[in-house]
C-alpha cells in the first residue's frame, strides 16, 4: 500500500496561520476589517481596489490640497476610506454597500452625470476620481460630473484610471500633467493605470501631456 501524501511541516504550519488569521478577522468589528475585506470587489461593478499605499498616497495629495476642505471622490471608495479621518471627504459612488457611511456617501450613477444634490453643487476644493469604465463615454460623463462639483473651473483634480482614455482628457478643455507615479492595484490588471492632475504637485510630480 503507497505511503499516504501529506503537507509538509511547514505548509501545515502556512495553512494553521491561514486559518488563524481567517478565525479572527471573523471576530473583528466591520469597521476594524481591511478595507477590500469589509466591501470586497465586485467586478460586475468593475471594482478594482488601489493597495493602501496608493490609496494613502492619492489621500495625503488630496488632504494637502484641500487644507481643511470639502474633498469629492467620484467612484474611489478606496481613496475615502483612506480619508475618513477628514470630516469634509464625501463618496459619490453606485455601490450602495457605501451607504454605510451615512450622508458622506451620495448615490452616483455617471449615465446620470447632471443627477448630485444640489447643495454639493460648485462646492468641493479638489475632486479625486476613478471612472469605472475604460470609454470614452464614461470618462466625458465622470469630467462633467467633476465640472458640477467644482468650488470654480481651477479646481484641482486627481484623475486615475487606464492610460487608454488619455486622449479624452486632451479634448477636455483643461491641461493635466501625467504623474510619475504609478497607482497599484491590489489585483494585477491587464491595462496599465496612470494617475493625472490638472495642476502641479509636489508629492506627485510629472510632466504635461
Amino acid at each position: 500500500m503507497a505511503d499516504d501524501i501529506g503537507l509538509s511541516p511547514e505548509a501545515l504550519a502556512a495553512l494553521q496561520q491561514f486559518y488563524t488569521e481567517q478565525a479572527l478577522e471573523k471576530q473583528l468589528p466591520v469597521q476594524e476589517k481591511p478595507f477590500h475585506k469589509q466591501f470586497p470587489e465586485d467586478w460586475n461593478l468593475s471594482q478594482f481596489w488601489y493597495t493602501p499605499e496608493t490609496a494613502q498616497t492619492f489621500a495625503e495629495e488630496a488632504k494637502k490640497v484641500a487644507a481643511g476642505g470639502p474633498i469629492a471622490c467620484i467612484s474611489s471608495p478606496s481613496v475615502f476610506n483612506a480619508l475618513l479621518e477628514h470630516p469634509n471627504a464625501f463618496l459619490f459612488e453606485y455601490d450602495r454597500r457605501f451607504s454605510y457611511f451615512g450622508d458622506r456617501f451620495t448615490y452616483y450613477d455617471y449615465n446620470e452625470p447632471s443627477n448630485v444634490p444640489k447643495k454639493f453643487e460648485r462646492y468641493f476644493d479638489i475632486i479625486v476620481m476613478d471612472p469605472p469604465h475604460l470609454s470614452k463615454e464614461c470618462m466625458e460623463k465622470v469630467i462633467e460630473t467633476a465640472n458640477l462639483l467644482s468650488k470654480s473651473d481651477n479646481t484641482p483634480w486627481i484623475i486615475c484610471t487606464g492610460s487608454i482614455v488619455e486622449p479624452v482628457l486632451l479634448q477636455s478643455g483643461r491641461k493635466f500633467f501625467l504623474c510619475d507615479f504609478k497607482p497599484q492595484h491590489i489585483r494585477q490588471l491587464l491595462n496599465p493605470f496612470s494617475a493625472y492632475l490638472n495642476y502641479k504637485s509636489d508629492l506627485l510630480p510629472g510632466h504635461p501631456i
